[in-house]
C-alpha cells in the first residue's frame, strides 16, 4: 500500500469560501421503536407535500430475528491503570434512584432509561473533573460503592466483552496523524505510521460478570439496547450464564449500534456502559474504479447529465453547502499512485473535455481542482486486482462565493459531477471522505441562498447530531464509524463532553457567531486567517512545535472552519462514487440542519447543571431511533424514501462484500 504523504495544511491549500467579513450579531429501523415524547409542532402548511400534517407518524418498522448466533474463541482487555487509579483516589457515592422501573425483564420492551440511571455513572464526569473521573469517564464505568479491596476485586469490570481482531473489518494503513500530530510530535523524524484509524475488531459476545466473592447487594443485570429497545436482559446470579451473542448471520443485524450496560439490581444505578458496533466487512459498499476494461481514465465528450434523485430540493433548505471530492483516476501504466501538480492538471485537462460545450463546462472553469498527494489506494490486501493499486490523485471542491451551491441547481450539479466522475473512471480509496459544508455565516456565499445561522443555532444544531449519534453511525460504512477522522459525539468522550460544556456556558448569552469557534473549541482549534496555526500540546516546553489543527476538529460536526470558511463541516460520511447515495446525504444534512437549528427536542439538555444535562443527552443517545429522527425532519425531507433508503442501508446494493458468510465469521476465531 501507498505510503500517505504528509498533507499541506487544508487552510493553505484551499480557498474556496473566502474569508469572511464579521456579520452583526444578531425500517425502518431494527424494531418498532415508538417515538420519543412529541416536540413542539409546527403547522401542517409548514411542512408542503412530504408531510401533510406534522403529527402524521411514519410507518411502523419490521423486527429483527436474533437467530443464528455465532459462538467464537475472543479476547478481552481492559487497563490495568484503572485498578490501581481506583485504589488510589477518592471516595465513592452511591446515588440512590427513587423513580426507576425496574421491571422490564421482557425481550421487545422499550427502554426507560435516563438520566437518572446514569447519574452514579457521570458522578465522575464533572467540569472539574480528579484524574480518577476522567478515567472513569473514558472506561464507561461508575464510582465504586466502596474502596476495600474485597468491594473491588472481581467487581470491575462489570462487563466482558469478547472481541476477536477480523482482518474482513480492520481497517488499517500506513498514514499520517490527524493533524499530523505524529510528524509534529517526533519534530518530523516520524511523519506516517500504521495506523487502524476506524472498525478494530468485532464484538462477538457480551457477558455480565459474576463478581467473585459476592457481597450483599451484588445482585445485577445486562441489558442490551437497541435504539431504545431492550432487545435482551438477563440477571445474575443465576443457573446460566448471563451473555448475549452478536448475530452475524442476518445482515440486516449488522452495522448496528447496540448499548450494553449493567444495572444494579439493589438501586438501579448502572455500573457499566458500553457502545458497540457490529460492523459490516470494511470492503462494504467500497468504491474501486468505476469502468471496466480500459487502461485509462476516458477523456470523451459527454452526450447528456443525468437529473437529479432529490426533485425538489429547496423545500429541503435554499441554504448554499459545499463538497469536497478525492478520488483517483485510471492509469494502468504507472507502477504507483501518484499526486502533485503534474497528475492534476492530467486528471483537469481530461474532465475539461469531457465537459466542454456541455450544459456543466463550469466543471472546468468555477470549481477548485486541488493536488491530493494523500489518497491511499486500494491494496492487496483488499482482494483487489493490481489495475487498482494505482492511478492519479486529485482533489475537487465545489465553487466559492458567489457561486456556492444551493437548491436545486446546486443538487443538480451535485448530480453532474458525480456522473462525471463515473464515466471518467475513478476510485474512491477507503480512506477517502465526502466532506459537506453548510454556510453559517459567509453572506456572499450565493446572494440567492440563505444566510445565515447563529451561535445558539449553531450549538442546537451540533447537540442534536450528538443527540442522534448512534442512530447517524448506523447510516455509513464502517470505515466512517468511530474514525480518528471524524469522531463520533459522544459524551463518554472527554474533548466532545467538553465541547458540550462549552455550549452549555454559551446558549442563551447571544455570542456573536463570529467568536462562536474559539468560544466552544478552546484557543488555537479553529482555521486562522493566516497560514499558522497555533495549537500546542499540554504540558510545558511545546510552544514550537506546530500542528495542522487541533483535536476538536477531527469528530463527525467539525466548527473549526467558521472564522475563515464561514461553514460547518460535516466530516462523518465515506467517500463514494454513488451520486445517488451522495445527493441523498447533502439532502439529509441540510434537512437536519433546518430542523435542528431552531432547537427541537433539545431544551431538555440545557434546563439544569451541565452534569445532569450532559446524563440526559448520553442518555437520549441509547435511546434514539430512526423513527423518532426522520419524525423530526418530517417537514423537510419526504420521510418515506429518506427514512427506508438510510435504515435499509440501501447504498449497499446488494453488495456481496457487505454480508458475512457463516463459515467466515466461525472461521474468524
Amino acid at each position: 500500500m501507498m505510503r500517505r504523504a504528509s498533507r499541506t495544511p487544508r487552510n493553505r491549500r484551499r480557498q474556496s469560501w473566502r474569508q469572511v467579513p464579521p456579520l452583526p450579531p444578531p425500517p425502518r429501523p431494527l424494531s418498532p421503536c415508538p417515538l420519543a415524547p412529541p416536540s413542539p409542532v409546527r403547522a401542517p402548511s409548514q411542512c408542503g407535500r412530504w408531510a401533510g400534517p406534522c403529527s402524521a407518524r411514519p410507518p411502523r418498522m419490521r423486527t429483527i430475528d436474533l437467530g443464528c448466533l455465532i459462538t467464537s474463541n475472543m479476547e478481552f482487555a481492559f487497563p490495568l491503570f484503572l485498578l490501581t487509579a481506583l485504589a488510589y483516589f477518592g471516595q465513592g457515592e452511591r446515588i440512590k434512584h427513587d423513580a426507576m422501573e425496574l421491571e422490564q425483564e421482557e425481550y421487545g420492551q422499550q427502554s426507560t432509561q435516563r438520566s437518572g440511571q446514569w447519574e452514579r455513572f457521570v458522578v465522575s464526569q464533572k467540569s472539574e473533573a480528579d484524574p480518577l473521573d476522567k478515567i472513569l469517564t473514558i472506561a464507561k464505568m461508575s464510582k465504586p460503592v466502596g474502596w476495600d479491596p474485597v468491594q473491588l476485586a472481581g467487581h470491575f469490570p462489570a462487563i466482558e466483552i469478547y472481541k476477536t481482531p477480523d482482518q474482513n473489518v480492520r481497517v488499517e494503513g500506513i498514514n499520517v496523524a490527524p493533524g499530523d500530530s505524529l510528524s509534529a510530535s517526533t519534530y518530523g523524524a516520524t511523519q506516517t505510521a500504521m495506523i487502524v484509524y476506524a472498525v478494530s475488531s468485532r464484538p462477538n459476545e457480551v457477558e455480565l460478570r459474576f463478581p467473585g466473592f459476592f457481597l450483599p447487594h451484588d445482585e445485577r443485570r445486562l441489558e442490551v439496547v437497541h435504539q431504545g429497545k431492550i432487545v435482551h436482559s438477563c440477571k445474575m446470579p443465576s443457573d446460566t450464564v448471563c451473555m448475549f451473542k452478536f448475530d452475524y448471520c442476518n445482515p440486516e443485524n449488522v452495522g448496528r449500534r447496540y448499548t450494553v450496560r449493567a444495572i444494579s439490581e439493589h438501586d438501579g444505578s448502572v455500573l457499566q456502559t458500553e457502545r458497540l458496533y457490529t460492523p459490516f466487512p470494511y470492503m462494504c459498499a467500497a468504491s474501486p474504479f468505476t469502468g471496466r476494461n480500459a487502461p485509462v481514465m476516458d477523456c470523451s465528450r459527454l452526450d447528456g447529465f443525468p437529473a437529479p434523485v432529490i426533485p425538489d430540493i429547496e423545500k429541503t433548505s435554499k441554504r448554499g453547502f459545499a463538497v469536497e471530492l478525492e478520488f483517483m483516476a485510471k492509469n494502468s501504466s504507472l507502477t504507483a499512485a501518484e499526486g502533485g501538480p503534474e497528475a492534476l492538471e492530467i486528471v483537469r485537462q481530461c474532465a475539461a473535455k469531457k465537459v466542454a460545450g456541455t450544459e456543466f463546462e463550469k466543471l472546468a472553469k468555477i470549481w477548485n481542482w486541488e493536488e491530493e498527494p494523500s489518497m491511499v489506494p486500494f491494496g492487496p490486501r483488499d482482494g483487489m486486482p493490481e489495475s487498482e493499486y494505482v492511478g492519479l490523485m486529485a482533489e475537487l471542491t465545489s465553487p466559492g462565493p458567489p457561486h456556492v451551491l444551493f437548491g436545486q441547481a446546486g443538487i443538480a450539479d451535485v448530480a453532474r459531477v458525480f456522473h462525471v466522475l463515473e464515466k471518467l473512471d475513478v476510485q474512491i480509496g477507503l480512506w477517502a471522505q465526502l466532506h459537506v459544508h453548510i454556510n453559517v455565516r459567509s453572506a456572499k456565499a450565493n446572494n440567492a441562498s440563505d444566510c445565515c445561522l447563529s451561535t445558539d443555532e449553531l450549538i442546537n444544531i451540533w447537540t442534536a447530531w450528538s443527540k442522534y449519534q448512534m442512530v447517524i453511525d448506523e447510516m455509513h460504512n464502517p470505515t466512517n464509524v468511530d474514525n480518528i477522522w471524524a469522531k463520533p459525539l459522544y459524551m463518554e468522550d472527554l474533548i466532545a463532553r467538553g465541547v458540550f460544556e462549552n455550549m452549555h456556558k454559551t446558549r442563551g448569552t447571544s455570542l456573536p457567531i463570529e467568536d462562536a469557534c474559539e468560544a466552544l473549541y478552546g484557543p488555537g482549534n479553529c482555521d486562522s486567517k493566516g497560514a499558522k496555526h497555533f495549537w500546542t500540546p499540554p504540558g510545558e516546553g511545546f510552544q514550537d512545535m506546530e500542528f495542522h489543527h487541533g483535536p476538536p476538529r477531527y469528530y463527525a460536526v467539525n466548527l473549526a472552519p467558521l472564522p475563515v470558511k464561514g461553514t460547518m463541516e460535516i466530516r462523518q460520511n465515506a467517500g463514494t462514487s454513488d451520486g445517488v447515495r451522495a445527493q441523498r446525504w447533502i439532502q439529509f444534512v441540510l434537512a437536519f440542519v433546518e430542523t435542528f437549528k431552531t432547537g427541537v427536542g433539545l431544551d431538555g439538555f440545557f434546563n439544569e447543571d451541565f452534569d445532569k444535562d450532559a446524563a440526559d443527552l448520553a442518555a437520549a443517545q441509547s435511546d434514539a431511533s430512526f423513527e423518532g429522527l426522520f419524525n423530526e425532519m418530517r417537514c423537510h425531507l419526504d420521510p418515506e424514501t429518506s427514512l427506508l433508503y438510510w435504515s435499509e442501508r440501501r447504498w449497499r446494493r446488494n453488495d456481496p462484500k457487505c454480508e458475512y458468510k457463516k463459515a467466515a465469521v466461525v472461521n474468524a476465531k
